[in-house]
């Protein structure tokens, strides 16, 4: 019984140190990641999926199963500010930052609140 209790712990305190070292990424990356940022008034779940279907974008997303097209929303003094990228999930770091973009908008469109669902992020691939 003790034995199953260890290795329960080891399992927690690993889950733990993921989920720690994953949120450190996330917040020392996207807030000093010199992405370029664009202004504008408003932002749909089509302009996002759009984004994804650039032929760069889904050739590098499809050159291995762990990148991921993801979508952040950090709102931020009255606006949204909608993070796209491709994420690594191994590194938990963003590929080719250069072709990342920080959309700073002022309203959300319907279907674009709906696909968030009050989460912080979207995953699309």
């Amino acid at each position: 019984m003790l034995e199953n209790l260890g290795k329960l712990f080891f399992i927690g305190a690993g889950l733990a140190i993921t989920a720690g070292v994953a949120a450190l990424g996330y917040f020392c990356f996207f807030k000093n990641a010199g992405i370029k940022r664009e202004n504008r008034d408003n932002l749909s779940f089509e302009d996002v999926v759009n984004y994804f279907k650039n032929d760069n974008i889904k050739s590098i997303l499809a050159s291995s199963p762990n990148l991921t097209a993801v979508a952040l929303n950090k709102p931020e003094l009255g606006k949204n500010i909608i993070t796209l990228c491709i994420f690594d999930k191994t590194t938990n770091s963003i590929v080719n930052a250069d072709l990342a973009v920080n959309y700073v908008v002022t309203t959300l469109s319907s279907d674009l609140i709906r696909a968030f669902n009050g989460k912080e992020m979207l995953v699309l691939k």
